[in-house]
């Protein structure tokens, strides 16, 4: 691309982050819902000019308005009700959209290894212990046992607290493993989305198999979609950033990395809150004794909602705001 056709197509943008950076220079926030978007399309401009030699004044302006840019940065993203909501509302669902060939990948791998083992252990039990050790298979009947003293205790962590800890730790333990395993080129990731698959899977399909399939479905339903969706979009995250190493194209490894990572945030931010909520339910909603029609419908509505929170929400606003 030439210089002139470089610079007419992005000097709207440009005018738009000056006008956005002077009035936060005044102590105005107009405006800066785009703002990080257009500064990561600026980081990129500044690239492609230097990359390609163009010209030096051209490529001081930009590097001028980065500067000023960057020193805005950190204060405009600290924590802030408008921008969690526009995060949750916006930035999110935006992501899952654009990423949306990879997460049909990370969902077949996710949830092929979970039915395909746990439709094996139906007719090859012994298959359970390829996955889980003959330790954890006695936990988990004794958890799902509902004669057992630790019916629906998977660890001795007290009340409905102690328990939303226990789950928060481990569910996002496992969406940051999946999301550090990007670095070995992807290969890390995809172990731990697949190990996960057929861990669930393995546990289900034991379960199913020794008559404590309902006692399963009972507890699992409520959470089941926040759970599962999140370690899918965790494992997409992982993914990307294991292929921005493998094909980096014209970039340095470093760099694609690094672009990679800050594409992703939105997908692990996103993931880490929907874990949360999984862990809120999984602890406080899930081992009430209500009906099992209640806990299904509960359930149900979570895995119609969310699709369509990924399909819709935030359409169209990411364009008006020059994203």
């Amino acid at each position: 691309m030439r210089q002139e056709l470089f610079r007419s197509r992005a000097e709207p943008r440009w005018r738009r982050i000056e006008e956005i950076i002077d009035g936060l220079e005044r102590g105005k926030r107009a405006g800066t819902d785009a703002f990080p978007e257009l500064y990561r399309q600026l980081c990129r401009d500044l690239a492609v000019a230097r990359d390609r030699g163009f010209d030096v004044s051209l490529v001081d302006r930009l590097n001028r308005l980065a500067l000023r840019g960057h020193q805005h940065l950190y204060r405009f993203r600290r924590f802030s009700l408008t921008g969690a909501s526009r995060f949750l509302r916006v930035e999110f669902p935006s992501a899952v959209r654009r990423e949306w060939r990879t997460i049909l990948f990370a969902a077949l791998l996710f949830f092929g290894g979970l039915s395909l083992i746990g439709l094996l252990v139906q007719s090859r039990p012994e298959l359970v212990y390829s996955v889980l050790a003959p330790e954890q298979v006695r936990e988990l009947e004794a958890v799902y046992d509902p004669a057992s003293e630790r019916f629906l205790k998977p660890v001795d962590q007290g009340e409905q607290f102690g328990m939303f800890g226990y789950y928060l730790f481990n569910n996002i333990g496992i969406s940051f493993r999946i999301f550090a395993g990007g670095i070995l080129f992807g290969v890390g990731s995809f172990l731990v989305v697949l190990y996960n698959g057929l861990y669930l899977g393995a546990v289900a399909g034991h379960l199913f198999r020794i008559g404590f399939g309902r006692t399963l479905l009972g507890f699992v339903a409520s959470h089941s979609a926040l759970e599962l969706l999140a370690i899918t979009l965790a494992g997409v995250s992982g993914l990307r950033l294991g292929w921005s190493l493998v094909a980096p194209g014209r970039l340095p490894r470093a760099e694609s990395l690094r672009r990679t990572a800050a594409r992703m945030l939105p997908l692990l931010y996103g993931s880490t809150v929907m874990l949360v909520l999984a862990a809120l339910v999984e602890a406080f909603w899930s081992p009430l004794g209500l009906p099992p029609a209640a806990k299904y419908a509960f359930g149900a509505a979570w895995w119609l909602l969310l699709p369509v929170y990924f399909t819709l929400s935030g359409r169209g606003r990411g364009r008006r705001h020059g994203v």
